[in-house]
């Protein structure tokens, strides 16, 4: 070993005729061939192959560093606790989310419902209102044949099938069913004497 600077004569009688190996392995080899003692930079130190002193040990620790690793575990517990409280709170955030949409679906789906059950109705309703027209329509045909045979009913009821009007009516006059105008007033055969 070189040892250069300001205080290279206080290193090298410090250390004398020692050796220094880079680990635990190759200070125990070097040892094995020297009486001086050889050192690792660990602090392991060797005098002849089966003396060995000083080191530290991974699994040694002094009451010192157990005391700092407790705090560090605290710390972090303190932190892991901490966590789990914002994700508690923040799981009982989307909880209240998830009911107000379930109650906003729910809300939806009832309106849709009732708008559905009007729609049937309305249809139900119009459907009702078409058979109805339809009914009316067959009905005033009924009794459009059976006007009387001698009374010029065919002509009377030419308006009432979207034809001209009768000669024996006035102009104006709504279309005639079984002797009488729609609009309700008498036809020109029902005036005449």
């Amino acid at each position: 070993m070189r040892v250069n600077g300001p205080y290279a004569d206080a290193i090298r009688g410090a250390i004398g005729s020692a050796w220094i190996a880079g680990d635990y392995a190759g200070a125990a080899a070097a040892s094995q061939h020297t009486t001086f003692p050889v050192a690792t930079t660990a602090g392991d130190l060797f005098r002849g192959p089966h003396v060995v002193t000083g080191g530290s040990p991974d699994e040694a620790r002094g009451i010192l560093e157990t005391k700092r690793q407790i705090r560090e575990l605290r710390g972090r517990l303190e932190e892991g606790r901490e966590a789990l409280r914002q994700l508690a709170e923040e799981t009982q955030q989307f909880e209240i989310t998830i009911a107000q949409a379930l109650s906003g679906i729910t809300a939806l789906t009832d309106e849709h419902h009732r708008r559905e059950k009007a729609t049937v109705g309305f249809e139900a309703q119009l459907q009702r209102s078409a058979d109805e027209t339809a009914r009316l329509a067959q009905k005033g045909e009924q009794l459009a044949r059976r006007t009387p045979a001698g009374g010029g009913g065919a002509r009377e009821l030419e308006p009432a099938r979207g034809g001209s009007a009768s000669l024996d009516q006035p102009p104006g006059a709504g279309p005639v069913v079984g002797g009488r105008a729609i609009d309700g007033g008498p036809t020109a055969a029902a005036r005449s004497p």
